[in-house]
């Protein structure tokens, strides 16, 4: 699950899904995973401001997304956010890793993306914690 509701290449999505929506989604796409015998590992959305049709509505959303699965998802986190989001402005990719339409990493966005991935998921299997 990426975005919440924003535009794609010729689709603008008007409906916001709210954060409970999200929530459920995602608890229920990691428990339809767990029961069928797959280890549940979730990602961060990263920013996307100032995209066209992303707002501060649903950046709250997103802010809050992030911090459900880092604090209280039970599951391993891949934190693409912490990993490409600008220190001084939190709601927008880092000038390196922006692709040029503030949704859409970089090359280097995409390898910090690798990086953060492969550590996350080391130390996960290595580590034995799985859910």
């Amino acid at each position: 699950m990426r975005d919440t509701g924003g535009r794609s290449d010729d689709i603008e999505c008007h409906d916001t899904p709210t954060l409970d929506e999200l929530i459920h989604a995602l608890e229920d796409v990691a428990g339809r995973a767990r029961a069928a015998g797959l280890d549940v590992i979730l990602a961060t959305i990263i920013p996307f401001l100032p995209a066209a049709g992303f707002d501060a509505a649903r950046e709250e959303i997103r802010v809050a997304v992030n911090e459900w699965m880092r604090r209280h998802s039970g599951a391993p986190v891949i934190d693409f956010d912490a990993a490409l989001r600008d220190a001084a402005a939190p709601g927008q990719l880092a000038p390196a890793y922006n692709g040029g339409d503030h949704v859409h990493p970089s090359s280097d966005g995409l390898d910090r993306m690798a990086d953060e991935a492969a550590r996350v998921i080391a130390t996960t299997v290595r580590g034995g914690s799985q859910r």
